[in-house]
């Protein structure tokens, strides 16, 4: 992960193994502080299973690895179930705030999914939403402690996923095929499968925040054709770049 040391630096970083028959990659996770203000931002990134072997029969291992990047965004906005009790029966202002402000942590997760938008390793099991609303509306707030700790530690983690908007433009996406070798053929070759997506903590609210308005897939002639496929690295010639396109945003202060 390649970050500058002039406006980050590391905390901690964690390697997870995923535990899957077929070997896969590892997640890796990275806690940031931000030089100029102190705040944290959590990353979370991952190549997950490819489709090679054809996309519903590789669905299972990347709902696996969804599943395991769901939990480790869990762990960083929820308190510890001990530590639940203890402030549930502190249970003044300062006790709520606390859970509160966990709830509010920045956590990116980005990535090659391998996966669109609306696969269901992406909605149902990383649950990361096209509606921002489903994230920062009221029916995600934490208003107050729940009577059962399970309660609490079993209310869903919703994600925004920006990259939505790219599945309504034609010819667009990250990545570019027409069939695997398995012989499945796309009706949509675009592909979205490169992406970004975020925690409540970045969407909503005041500090760190990603600008949602500059996210966008890079089609400069540099890294694409004039159809908008990659220009894929040829090892033979040297020339190209990638199979994917890389998908960028900006980070602000408020």
């Amino acid at each position: 992960m390649a970050y500058d040391d002039r406006v980050l630096e590391v905390v901690s970083q964690a390697s997870h193994v995923v535990h899957l028959r077929y070997r896969t990659r590892d997640i890796f996770e990275v806690v940031f502080e931000v030089v100029e203000t102190g705040e944290r931002l959590v990353v979370v990134a991952g190549h997950w299973p490819s489709r090679s072997l054809g996309k519903y029969r590789t669905d299972p291992l990347r709902a696996a690895v969804a599943e395991h990047v769901a939990y480790l965004v869990e762990d960083r906005v929820k308190v510890h179930p001990a530590r639940y009790e203890e402030l549930r029966e502190q249970g003044d202002d300062e006790a709520l705030a606390a859970v509160r402000d966990r709830w509010e942590t920045n956590v990116l997760v980005v990535g090659d999914f391998n996966d669109e938008p609306g696969d269901r390793s992406v909605t149902e099991h990383l649950k990361a939403s096209s509606e921002r609303d489903r994230v920062v509306g009221e029916t995600n707030d934490i208003d107050g402690f729940r009577d059962e700790t399970a309660d609490y530690r079993g209310q869903d983690v919703f994600l925004y996923n920006p990259m939505w908007r790219f599945l309504h433009e034609e010819n667009v996406g990250t990545y570019f095929i027409d069939r695997l070798r398995s012989g499945e053929k796309f009706a949509n070759r675009y592909q979205v499968l490169d992406q970004l997506v975020a925690s409540r903590g970045l969407i909503g609210g005041e500090g760190l925040r990603l600008d949602l308005d500059s996210v966008e897939i890079v089609r400069d002639e540099q890294v694409a054709t004039s159809s908008g496929r990659p220009r894929r690295f040829d090892k033979d010639t040297g020339n190209g770049v990638s199979d994917h396109l890389p998908v960028t945003a900006r980070l602000t202060f408020e």
